[in-house]
C-alpha cells in the first residue's frame, strides 16, 4: 500500500444482497481495483451448489474476477495468500454456527483477519452479518432463534438480519440483549451498513422502505439511512427487457428446437431482485404491462419451481384487482404440473400423437375454469390451441 496503511471496511446486509442491483454495486464501488477480483464463501450454506449459482448470476455482465473458495471438497492449500490477493470477499447465509467452527478449522478465520487487515473488502448477508461481529442471534441451533456467543469480533458488539422478515428475530434481540448480549445493530432485509476502521460510515437501504435500529437494553434507535433504490423507470426498463429476451429466446427455440434454459435463470435471478426491492409489480401502481410481463417471467421459470411458488404467493396476497386472474390461473396450474400434482383449471396442455393438444391431469374432471377474480370462477371455456401452446403461456 506505498507505505500507507489500507482501510479497514466491512459492509454489513440484512438479506437480499445478491439479489438487489444496487447493494451490489455499493459494494463494488469500494474495491480496491477497477477491475475487482471478488471470492464468495459459501461454507455457511455448504458450500450449496445453488447459491453458487446465485453468486455467479448476480455477478454476471459485471466487470470483474469472480471465484468462489470451498471447504467441503477444498483445493486451495494456502487459503490466506488466496484471500488477500482478492478486492471482495462475499460471505453467504445459512448455519453461521458450523461456518464458523469449518472456518476455524481450515484456518479460514485468521485468513480473513489479515486480508481485512490489508484492505480487502468483507461483506454479506445473514450469517454473512453476524460473523464479523461478537456475537448476534441465530438459528443455528434452533429455529426459534437464540445467541451465538462467538463471533469473529472484527467488529465489537453484536448483530441481528432479517429485523423486518422474520417476526422473532425483534423479540428474540431485545431477550438476548436484556439477558447480557452486547448491544448491536439490527437490519432490515435490504440494507447494508458499512463499517471502516471499525467505526459505522453510514447505512444504505435497496429498498425504501427498510430500516437500521440501534438496539440496546433500554430500547431501539432507528439509524439515519440513505436510499440507494433504483428509479421505478429503470426498473421498468429491466422488466421490458427481460421480458423481450424471454419471448426472443422461445422464438429462436422453437425454431431451431435449441432451448437456451440460461435465461430463464438469469431472469428468475433479476426479477426475486425485482421482487425484493418494490415488492411485486401490480396493476395500479406499475401498469397492467409490467404485472403482465412479471406473471411472463414467473411462469417460465422453469428451472426454479420453489421460485415459481414464491411468485404465486406473492399474487395470491395481493387484491384482486391487482393481478390478472388468468395469470394466476396459468401460474397455479404450472406449479402444479411441476410438482406432479394435477392442475385446476386446465391451462396447461401437451400435444396428442395426432397432432392436437389436451389438458395435462386435472383434478376435477369437470374444469373449473379461471377465476374472475381470486377466489371465485366463471364456467371454463376451451383454451384456444394456439393461444395456450404459445410462448406467452
Amino acid at each position: 500500500m506505498s507505505g500507507l496503511e489500507a482501510t479497514r471496511r466491512i459492509i454489513a446486509c440484512g438479506e437480499k444482497e445478491l439479489y438487489l442491483p444496487a447493494l451490489v454495486d455499493y459494494v463494488l464501488s469500494f474495491a480496491r481495483s477497477a477491475r475487482p477480483k471478488v471470492l464468495f464463501l459459501p461454507t455457511a450454506s455448504g458450500d450449496s451448489a445453488a447459491y453458487l449459482d446465485t453468486f455467479y448470476r448476480a455477478f454476471a455482465g459485471r466487470d470483474c474476477e469472480v471465484t468462489h473458495l470451498a471447504l467441503f471438497d477444498r483445493t486451495v492449500a494456502d487459503i490466506e495468500t488466496h484471500l488477500r490477493e482478492q478486492d471482495v470477499i462475499v460471505v453467504g447465509g445459512g448455519n453461521t454456527a458450523n461456518m464458523l467452527a469449518i472456518w476455524r478449522v481450515h484456518g479460514v478465520d485468521r485468513a480473513l483477519r489479515a486480508a481485512y487487515d490489508e484492505g480487502v473488502v468483507l461483506t454479506g448477508w445473514s450469517a454473512g452479518c453476524i460473523c464479523w461481529f461478537e456475537d448476534g442471534t441465530t438459528d443455528s441451533f434452533t429455529p426459534d432463534l437464540g445467541r451465538l456467543g462467538d463471533g469473529l469480533g472484527f467488529l465489537s458488539g453484536s448483530a441481528c438480519p432479517h429485523y423486518d422478515a422474520e417476526a422473532r428475530r425483534r423479540v428474540v434481540y431485545e431477550r438476548e440483549i436484556a439477558a447480557g448480549m452486547a448491544p448491536g445493530i439490527a437490519l432490515d432485509d435490504g440494507i447494508a451498513a458499512r463499517y471502516e476502521d471499525e467505526h459505522l460510515v453510514e447505512v444504505v437501504s435497496a429498498r425504501a422502505s427498510a430500516g437500521a435500529f440501534w438496539v440496546g437494553r433500554e430500547g431501539e434507535r432507528r439509524l439515519e439511512v440513505r436510499s440507494i433504490a433504483r428509479d421505478p423507470e429503470e426498473i421498468a426498463a429491466e422488466l421490458t427487457a427481460m421480458a423481450e429476451e424471454d419471448q426472443r429466446m422461445r422464438r429462436v427455440g422453437t425454431a431451431s428446437r435449441q432451448w437456451d434454459a440460461g435465461v430463464d435463470l438469469r431472469n428468475s435471478s433479476r426479477l426475486s431482485g425485482i421482487c425484493a426491492e418494490i415488492g411485486l409489480p401490480t396493476r395500479s401502481r406499475d401498469g397492467a404491462s409490467a404485472e403482465h410481463k412479471t406473471w411472463l417471467l414467473g411462469q417460465h421459470a422453469e428451472a426454479d419451481v420453489g421460485f415459481q411458488r414464491e411468485v404465486l404467493a406473492l399474487m395470491r396476497a395481493e387484491p384482486a384487482v391487482e393481478v390478472c386472474p388468468e395469470h394466476l390461473a396459468y401460474l397455479e396450474d404450472r406449479v402444479r404440473t411441476h410438482e406432479g400434482r394435477p392442475q385446476r383449471y386446465g391451462t396447461q396442455l401437451r400435444q396428442t400423437a395426432d397432432g392436437g393438444l389436451e389438458a395435462l391431469a386435472m383434478e376435477d374432471p369437470e374444469p373449473r375454469g379461471r377465476p374472475t377474480r381470486i377466489g371465485r370462477t366463471r364456467p371454463a371455456r376451451r383454451v384456444r390451441a394456439d393461444r395456450a401452446s404459445s410462448s406467452d403461456g
